[in-house]
């Protein structure tokens, strides 16, 4: 039995129709009406029923469809074995949210992992810890560590934070009235009380919030082209800058009286009693650098 007959006949069911069908798989109808014949035929019993125009599934296409996505993947798993083995298992697996995974584990996986395999997942904290925990990663990295049973924290250095936007806000606009773009990713749990992602302790200062957003890249956009201004890592925005015009780069505004410069701990979380590897060694000098 050919795979790609049963594939098809999924997306007719999922698409509506042979029409739409055969213009996503971009073969023409009557090849497509063609090949479910010849799949009727292997199988010796009809997945449709002529309805008018349309077709409808008969009750044995109704128990082939509800089975064949298990079907599908099994016989994906089987033909890609090898590729899967590899992939499963990696040297090492790490998971934090888009500061480190973006902008710090590139610099330091290019240099010090050639011919390893690594694995960088994204989470937020809370759910970063379960994954340590439940064994389907090695390590995480963040500023917002949230207890955990069986995980354990090691504080390997700061980052500076700081407002960061075009130069028109430097002058001439209280923290009340600049544009904030923050995540959307609320936390519950820190110790410190803070709910953001960006780390912005809203419980003791309010701001303007004109942008959420899912990736800390949109808000350096929004940021670059005047539009709003964000919390951000100072070495974040740092490398934004070595890669932007000047028209684009961004500078730290001015921070109220009483607001006195953040610097945040960074941690990394192993679970308990986990060896300390040379990998991990490296990442924690790296992350030292930073401060």
């Amino acid at each position: 039995m050919e795979i790609n007959r049963l594939k098809q006949f999924k997306i007719v069911v999922e698409a509506g129709g042979l029409l739409k069908a055969s213009e996503v798989l971009g073969i023409t109808g009557g090849g497509l009406s063609k090949s479910l014949k010849a799949l009727e035929q292997e199988l010796g019993y009809a997945v449709f029923d002529q309805r008018g125009r349309g077709l409808e599934l008969t009750e044995m296409g109704k128990h082939l469809y509800e089975r064949l996505p298990v079907v599908l993947q099994t016989i994906d798993d089987l033909l890609h074995l090898k590729e899967l083995k590899r992939a499963d298992t990696p040297h090492l697996r790490i998971v934090s949210f888009e500061v480190f995974t973006t902008y710090f584990l590139g610099m330091v996986t290019a240099n010090s992992y050639q011919g390893s395999t690594v694995e960088i997942r994204e989470a937020i904290p809370g759910q970063m810890e379960q994954l340590v925990a439940d064994k389907h990663s090695d390590l995480r990295i963040t500023y917002l560590p949230i207890p955990h049973q069986g995980v354990e924290f090691t504080k390997v250095g700061k980052i500076r934070m700081g407002i960061f936007g075009r130069k028109k806000f430097r002058k001439g606009h209280s923290l009340q009235d600049l544009p904030f773009v923050i995540p959307i990713a609320p936390i519950q749990g820190t110790p410190s009380g803070v709910r953001g992602l960006d780390g912005w302790p809203e419980h003791l200062f309010e701001r303007r919030i004109q942008f959420r957003v899912e990736m800390m890249e949109t808000a350096l956009q929004l940021c670059r082209h005047g539009v709003a201004v964000s919390f951000l890592p100072e070495f974040v925005v740092a490398l934004s800058n070595a890669q932007s015009t000047n028209e684009l780069k961004l500078e730290e505004l001015n921070q109220p009286a009483d607001f006195e410069q953040i610097q945040r701990d960074v941690f990394l979380i192993q679970r308990k009693g986990a060896e300390e590897t040379q990998v991990v060694r490296e990442i924690a000098k790296a992350l030292r650098k930073l401060s």
